[in-house]
């Protein structure tokens, strides 16, 4: 009797995770975007810079940049990011990072957040990844957009920074 007892709170707990892994839908699509104006600084140097602060950014082998135009002043790539958990579940996101440079200012967006269930706090890792699709409620895109700012911040230094006179 006892040992029902103790094994009850512990019961309850792991049924309250998982009834909380849901979550509230999103009824926007998750999306976060900046403009940053840098005067002075033509499209090019802009476009170099940007490209630059991407080859240290994407230090994941999965994160590659799927789309990059000098003329038209446009990068665009993959990021994977780091793992979120929500509930007891551990998710790897992946996203989208589009960096558009103008004379004088760019603009990062990052859209289309996926999943990959990955693993959970019991168990750890899986051996092979579990299911995927798009990041579909408030709870998860609240614990993916804090990332989405770091990497804004990362790139406004790489882009304050002129390391062309070395």
């Amino acid at each position: 009797m006892k040992r029902i007892y103790g094994i009850l709170p512990l019961l309850v707990i792991l049924l309250v995770s998982c009834a909380t892994t849901g979550g509230t839908k999103v009824t926007e699509p998750v999306t976060y975007s900046e403009t940053i104006e840098v005067a002075g600084v033509s499209q090019d140097d802009l476009y170099i810079r940007a490209n630059m602060w991407f080859v240290d950014a994407f230090n994941n082998a999965e994160s590659v940049i799927q789309f990059s135009d000098k003329e038209s002043g446009v990068i665009k790539g993959k990021y994977i990011g780091g793992s979120v958990v929500a509930g007891i579940y551990i998710y790897k996101i992946s996203t989208t990072v589009t960096v558009e440079v103008k004379d004088g200012r760019y603009r990062i967006t990052f859209d289309n957040p996926q999943y990959q269930h990955i693993g959970d706090l019991l168990s750890g890792n899986y051996i092979r990844p579990g299911a995927s699709g798009p990041v579909e409620t408030v709870e998860m895109a609240d614990k993916i957009k804090p990332e989405w700012i770091a990497l804004t911040e990362s790139l406004k230094a790489s882009v304050q920074e002129d390391k062309s006179s070395w």
